[in-house]
């Protein structure tokens, strides 16, 4: 296997991994806020963050980081764990 082959193929995998990531976690996020019966204006706002942050994060659009992480798990008042999704590990030979 040439060199730029292999290249593509981990940044192929490398993006469909993030990808499978952030999806998970903006569906945790989502539902643990409509299970804490609030909106997002309301999330936003107990995150010093713009609803439209929300949005983006929700539905997959914008990732966060390890700050945000922290202040979205308490205003929905759960640990940051819950927030990550559980990712199982498979490591494949040739």
């Amino acid at each position: 296997m040439n060199l730029i082959k292999l290249k593509n193929e981990y940044i192929k995998a490398k993006t469909e991994f993030e990808q499978k990531i952030m999806s998970e976690m903006a569906a945790n996020i989502k539902e643990l806020r409509e299970h804490n019966n609030m909106s997002q204006q309301e999330l936003a706002e107990a995150c010093d963050m713009k609803r439209t942050t929300i949005t983006m994060i929700e539905n997959s659009k914008q990732g966060i980081d390890v700050v945000q992480l922290v202040w979205i798990s308490m205003a929905l008042n759960c640990d940051a764990r819950e927030l990550i999704p559980r990712i199982e590990w498979e490591v494949k030979g040739e």
